[in-house]
């Protein structure tokens, strides 16, 4: 089946969005998701290294950075990080389960004007989607929703087998009841945690992206609702977060894409690492031993389908033998 370009476009943001960069300040988390990418790591970024890059970012004229992980919120030093990084004028995203939120806590984020939080969210279903993430996860995230305005908060679903049922009932509950504006659609990785027989197939993938969630976006549109979808390329570029995005994991290693950290490279010690990997052959390197790999499978899922996913680049990497 090959989706028409209007669908395409219609549904899929193709924005030149301006350099971006997040720091995954934690593997560590208070949780246990069943489909978590980085399962089993564990390790923190020390409080100096972490306001050196976000410094030298600041220099380099980055103007916004997100802040993931694990769970950020529960490194020994969150609040000295965001709040340094407010300090230099940044507008921060913090993906966050909201569990580890108290009150004050709430209360110490609202005084950081340029600052959003992504809430996560698997299910409308309470049971269902505690059981996905691990107890207390809903109450967690519709706290953190309830204490937060609307203007600076957003839901983020992890799309699965066994959730994917439930993805109309969900985007209603955050639209219609909780009254969000704005959620993305994040569909599992079969990588950590997640396996091939739990994440969607390519059929499930097509049919998920192009008929449920092209609907659930028209139903919405309509209200100002936005709907944000993890996807691929649907063009011969490779895929747009290769050419923009700079990842830094806990250990200060650089990557440019969250769903294959085990493609990192260089690490940052000192002043000045940032930039050296961004202008040197590092970077260039690392895309395109990428792109190499998954160009073939890539145009062949574009030529049937007219769109290639996540999890073909990442299937592909595996085939190559690149990753595990």
């Amino acid at each position: 089946m090959l989706f028409s370009k209007g669908i395409l476009e219609d549904i899929i943001s193709r924005a030149r969005f301006d350099r971006w960069l997040s720091i995954f300040l934690t593997y560590d988390c208070n949780l246990d998701c069943k489909h978590c990418l980085y399962k089993g790591k564990k390790g923190s970024m020390d409080l100096e290294t972490a306001k050196e890059m976000l410094k030298e970012a600041k220099e380099l004229r980055y103007k916004s950075v997100s802040f993931s992980g694990g769970e950020p919120t529960t490194h020994p030093k969150f609040f000295d990080i965001i709040e340094y990084a407010a300090a230099l004028g940044f507008e921060m995203d913090i993906v966050t389960n909201g569990v580890n939120l108290k009150t004050n806590d709430f209360l110490r984020l609202a005084r950081i004007r340029k600052l959003a939080l992504t809430i996560s969210l698997d299910s409308y279903d309470q049971e269902k989607n505690d059981r996905l993430r691990g107890k207390g996860s809903y109450e967690g995230a519709l706290r953190s929703w309830a204490m937060t305005r609307p203007s600076r908060a957003s839901f983020i679903t992890l799309v699965t087998k066994e959730n994917l049922a439930d993805i109309p009932r969900t985007a209603d509950f955050i639209f219609t009841k909780l009254g969000a504006d704005k959620l993305t659609l994040y569909r599992a990785i079969p990588q950590g945690g997640a396996t091939e027989r739990e994440t969607l197939s390519k059929e499930e993938d097509m049919n998920f992206y192009f008929n449920m969630a092209y609907r659930i976006s028209q139903l919405y549109r309509e209200q100002g609702k936005q709907i944000f979808l993890g996807l691929g390329s649907h063009s011969e570029e490779v895929c747009s977060v290769l050419d923009r995005g700079v990842i830094v994991f806990p250990d200060g290693s650089f990557g440019v894409c969250c769903n294959i950290p085990q493609l990192s490279y260089y690490r940052y010690k000192k002043h000045g690492d940032l930039k050296h990997f961004l202008e040197t052959d590092y970077r260039t390197k690392l895309s395109e031993r990428i792109d190499k790999a998954t160009y073939d499978g890539r145009q062949k899922s574009i030529r049937k389908y007219g769109v290639s996913f996540c999890h073909d680049c990442v299937s592909d990497l595996k085939k190559e033998k690149i990753i595990q």
